[in-house]
């Protein structure tokens, strides 16, 4: 998902990510009520927390990954679910209205979503999530003995390539699998903001270094 597009951001050499990255949480409240499938008028009940943050002023309200309904996550689906990494976790934007009766309307951002199949192994992916150069999957496999997996890939080795998945887990729990895939996704995110502060760090050194010698 571009998430330039879905802000507007048009300026050379501006990184939509950054903006997630530091995305001001507000609250969460609970939203019981339905979801609209993307193409056909058909709504989904939906029941669990509706999480508000302010991205780059803006307010912003998003849904878990686990919360979406299995018509429109699973391998019968025709959706390839899209988050956003907010503050390094995954979560689905959405926007949402809510009745005088306090029911939700919830319907998912353009973007958040593709409508197409991505095969890996006979499973077929229904969630993915970019961390930098990683990328995370969740797949359904229905028939399989354990018919949930999640993988990561390395975009930037792939290049022009195929998409080389590795490093599998398997289960038969959906709830658990996509917990699985929240949690390495948010693994990954920690790890590459280590790193870069290491960096950072390093580079920082170097220069008092360089300055002292001179």
């Amino acid at each position: 998902m571009s998430a330039g597009s879905m802000f507007g951001w048009n300026l050379p050499g501006a990184d939509p990510q950054w903006y997630l990255d530091n995305a001001r949480y507000v609250n969460a409240i609970m939203a019981k009520g339905h979801i609209k499938d993307p193409v056909m008028s058909i709504y989904y009940p939906v029941d669990d927390f509706l999480l508000r943050y302010e991205v780059l002023g803006k307010a912003k309200m998003y849904l878990p990954v686990s919360a979406l309904p299995q018509e429109l996550m699973s391998a019968k689906s025709q959706f390839v679910m899209q988050p956003d990494l907010v503050c390094g976790v995954p979560a689905m934007p959405v926007k949402a209205q809510q009745a005088q009766n306090g029911s939700y309307t919830v319907e998912l951002e353009r973007g958040s979503y593709v409508i197409g199949e991505i095969i890996n192994a006979d499973y077929k992916i229904t969630a993915r999530v970019r961390v930098g150069d990683s990328e995370f999957v969740l797949g359904e496999h229905p028939k399989a003995p354990a018919p949930f997996a999640t993988w990561q890939r390395n975009c930037k080795n792939d290049g022009d390539g195929p998409p080389n998945f590795f490093w599998g887990h398997y289960g038969a729990d959906r709830a658990a699998m996509i917990e699985d895939f929240c949690e390495r996704t948010g693994s990954e995110y920690q790890e590459q903001k280590e790193r870069q502060a290491q960096c950072e760090q390093s580079r920082t050194a170097l220069k008092k270094e360089r300055g002292e010698e001179r």
